[in-house]
């Protein structure tokens, strides 16, 4: 099933720093055709992205992963003024519409699991599947597949079981 979940040009593929709303961010994208939903990664307090390469590893190449730093993380400078889960979940909206991401699954670690849960409440349209690993913060059904934990393993064609919590 073809799955038309950009807007426009392609993404540029590696590391990039990227502006968002007076906010650089530091993001990492493995681009593919676009045929499947693209997986966004939102990792751990204080966890940089390079933190999830096994992770990104374990999938399979044909499938497009993002993963980012967030604020005053890795190579995201400070924000400006502190923010909130609420003010993070906006940004992340925002990212995802710069990147020209129409829609996307979520695979969340840790502290992710309750920033995702955030950006599922705020941007319920943005998100496919949440699927929470090891999560704290994140309640045991997801909001947006009613629970279906396994969903985006499966989907991205995982080689080992990453989304036992």
């Amino acid at each position: 099933m073809h799955m038309d979940t950009r807007a426009g040009a392609a993404r540029q593929s590696g590391m990039q720093v990227i502006t968002v709303k007076g906010q650089r961010l530091r993001v990492s994208i493995r681009p593919v055709d676009g045929v499947r939903m693209p997986l966004v990664l939102m990792n751990g307090l204080g966890a940089q992205l390079e933190v999830l390469q096994p992770l990104l590893d374990a999938f399979s190449p044909s499938f497009e992963v993002m993963c980012f730093d967030v604020p005053n993380i890795g190579g995201s400078p400070p924000p400006v003024i502190p923010y909130r889960p609420s003010s993070l979940a906006f940004l992340i909206a925002h990212m995802l519409e710069r990147l020209e991401y129409k829609q996307v699954d979520v695979l969340c670690i840790s502290w992710g699991g309750g920033l995702a849960q955030q950006f599922a409440f705020q941007h319920v349209s943005r998100g496919h599947t949440c699927c929470p690993a090891h999560s704290a913060g994140c309640p045991s059904e997801s909001a947006w597949d009613g629970g279906d934990r396994h969903a985006i393993g499966t989907r991205a064609g995982a080689t080992s079981n990453t989304t036992d919590a």
